[in-house]
């Protein structure tokens, strides 16, 4: 049985997914990623996805929209995983510098990495670097930013992922 697209409006169809499925995605978000706001922020975007392509999901059949929410839930989490795997990284990296200071010897290595690092950062410019230096530098959460910047989580999302390709793509040639 279909969504009724004939007898359910747009925002219908979204109330009735959210109100069967939101726990659930939360929960199984959860087995994924142990952090319970990370966990609400991906099922929220999950659910922003589904408000702007509900044209087409509200022609699905229920177990193709359970499919479909699932499935996204779970590659979001993975998602979040990996961007927190780099932000592990960069953590240690500055850690690391950090014990530099200590030696006086290297204070010098540590000012060439720091400039390196402040300009690569500079090369992404406007707004990637500053969403990058909010998200990263700052710890700041996605909608936090999103807030502070009056713009979509989704395009937070966006810059993020535009500034670690960047990275990657300067570290292999680098």
């Amino acid at each position: 049985m279909y969504f009724c697209v004939r007898f359910m409006n747009k925002t219908e169809v979204f109330d009735r997914l959210y109100r069967q499925h939101y726990e659930e995605l939360y929960f199984f978000a959860r087995q994924i990623v142990d952090d319970e706001e990370s966990c609400h922020d991906i099922v929220t975007s999950v659910y922003e996805d589904v408000w702007k392509d509900i044209n087409r999901i509200q022609t699905f059949e229920p177990k193709a929209a359970k499919i479909y929410l699932f499935t996204t839930t779970r590659n979001r989490c993975m998602n979040h995983l990996r961007h927190m795997k780099v932000h592990q990284r960069y953590v240690e990296f500055r850690m690391h510098m950090t014990d530099y200071v200590e030696n006086p010897e290297k204070m010098m290595i540590v000012e060439d990495l720091q400039k390196e690092m402040d300009e690569r950062i500079d090369e992404l410019g406007p707004p990637t670097r500053d969403i990058f230096i909010a998200c990263y530098v700052d710890r700041k959460r996605y909608k936090e930013v999103a807030n502070e910047m009056r713009i979509s989580v989704s395009t937070v999302r966006k810059h993020i992922v535009k500034a670690l390709k960047y990275f990657g793509t300067k570290h292999k040639k680098g």
